[in-house]
């Protein structure tokens, strides 16, 4: 897994691009220029929702000069994220392990409770049903 950092400049679809298309060729251009510099086809490139956002935040008139994205290629695929978003991915797996092993462990320690209760509960009813069925017997064979 490669990861690069690129500031893209915009200022090319800026200026010769119509007013009305300025946002979509900007999407454009970036995908071209991941492409040609991680070496890929400009189909491999997925480009993710928080670039697009960064895009078109102030409309299709009027896309920022530069970008700051980060690549990631995974095989022949290249994932174009904002910084800020690709902190969040590479963190999220690691929390997502741990609660994963805490709700495992959760898991075990209620299973065992529930094994232990159910445990109980055969000794109570075997203890309760034998002493039931003595003293019933004692009654029995003494009113007979």
């Amino acid at each position: 897994m490669e990861e690069r950092a690129y500031t893209i400049p915009l200022r090319v679809v800026y200026n010769r691009a119509a007013r009305k298309e300025r946002a979509k060729r900007a999407m454009r251009h970036i995908r071209e220029f991941v492409a040609k510099h991680m070496k890929v086809e400009p189909d491999n490139v997925k480009i993710h929702v928080s670039v697009n956002h960064v895009v078109w935040q102030r409309g299709i008139e009027k896309p920022p000069r530069k970008v700051k994205v980060v690549a990631v290629k995974e095989g022949e695929t290249v994932w174009v994220y904002t910084p800020e978003e690709r902190a969040k991915i590479s963190v999220e797996p690691k929390k997502a392990k741990r609660a994963k092993k805490a709700e495992k462990e959760e898991e075990k320690e209620v299973a065992e409770t529930r094994e232990i209760a159910e445990q109980k509960e055969k000794e109570e009813e075997e203890k309760g049903t034998k002493k039931k069925s003595t003293g019933r017997a004692k009654k029995k064979s003494e009113e007979a």
